[in-house]
């Protein structure tokens, strides 16, 4: 995926708070290929979002803004079933974050939450007449000492238990097409006894169609292994509705899984193997994946 960002603030602080107006500009290009259907989907995006943030005691944060957007979503292959979608969204956008962790990419302790709101109107410039809302919530409980981290010489606890906890409700205008804002979850850093985006409803072809709401929950054991080894044992589970009106907690995926940790002077390696607790037919028994950095 590539990606062009521009911002432009001018802010005013004070020792407790931060009145902050922003503009942002944006341009990128992602290209995703299933793995099963190869099925390459192709989305480009660029507009710009001016905003104010009010910040205060430095964890909390409240933005209120403006997004003009314009999206071009197609397959590489021509698909009937998935005819390219060009459409204006315009919304006002509100949210709250509070933020008490140590490190965002690798959290030994504190907590994050944010709750995020869009409402798009006709009388905004949107083609889509729609409100969404996404709300995270993550904790992180330290059950050990912190210690000296061979390699990196860090020092922090590594030995803690990491909860999280995401939702995402989509509620929009009957007879519109809502794709480019539909949720799909499944993979590394959300339920992973799944292939990416391959958790949820599926199109004639195979393909993930996306839905109007989505559920996922989260929860590692984290703990030293050997040097600057971690170790983690996870649990997983999550869902995509396909309409906001099949939301239910109860009805969801669960994978379960392991994983290492390398703690190099640089960055984190994660590598993690998920398997899947009750696999359909077609669907693989598990799923390995290597990145950077915590998987929440």
């Amino acid at each position: 995926m590539n990606l062009n960002y521009k911002t432009f603030t001018l802010g005013v602080e004070e020792e407790y708070m931060v009145l902050d107006p922003k503009t942002y500009e944006f341009k990128s290009h992602e290209e995703k290929t299933d793995k099963e259907t190869k099925r390459t989907t192709i989305t480009d995006k660029k507009g710009f979002s001016p905003t104010i943030e009010y910040e205060f005691r430095r964890v909390n944060t409240i933005s209120v803004g403006y997004r003009l957007e314009k999206t071009h979503q197609f397959t590489a292959e021509p698909d009937p079933l998935f005819p390219e979608a060009l459409v204006q969204t315009a919304p006002l956008t509100t949210s709250f974050t509070r933020d008490t962790r140590d490190d965002p990419f690798d959290a030994s302790y504190g907590h994050f939450t944010s709750h995020a709101m869009d409402w798009g109107s006709g009388a905004l410039k949107s083609d889509l007449h729609y409100l969404k809302y996404f709300g995270q919530y993550f904790d992180y409980v330290r059950l050990g000492k912190p210690t000296v981290v061979p390699w990196s010489h860090e020092v922090r606890n590594r030995l803690l238990l990491a909860f999280g906890a995401r939702v995402g409700l989509l509620k929009g205008e009957r007879g519109q097409d809502f794709r480019t804002e539909q949720f799909k979850t499944g993979g590394g850093t959300t339920v992973r006894g799944f292939q990416q985006d391959r958790l949820g409803p599926m199109d004639a072809s195979g393909n993930p169609k996306g839905g109007d709401a989505e559920l996922i929950l989260n929860s590692e054991l984290r703990f030293p292994l050997y040097k600057f080894f971690d170790g983690v044992g996870f649990v997983d589970a999550g869902n995509v509705y396909p309409r906001l009106q099949d939301f239910s907690p109860f009805d969801l995926r669960g994978s379960f899984g392991f994983g290492v940790r390398i703690r190099t002077p640089y960055l984190l390696l994660r590598f993690d193997y998920g398997i899947n607790m009750k696999p359909k037919s077609g669907e693989p028994k598990g799923q390995f994946f290597f990145t950077f950095g915590q998987a929440f």
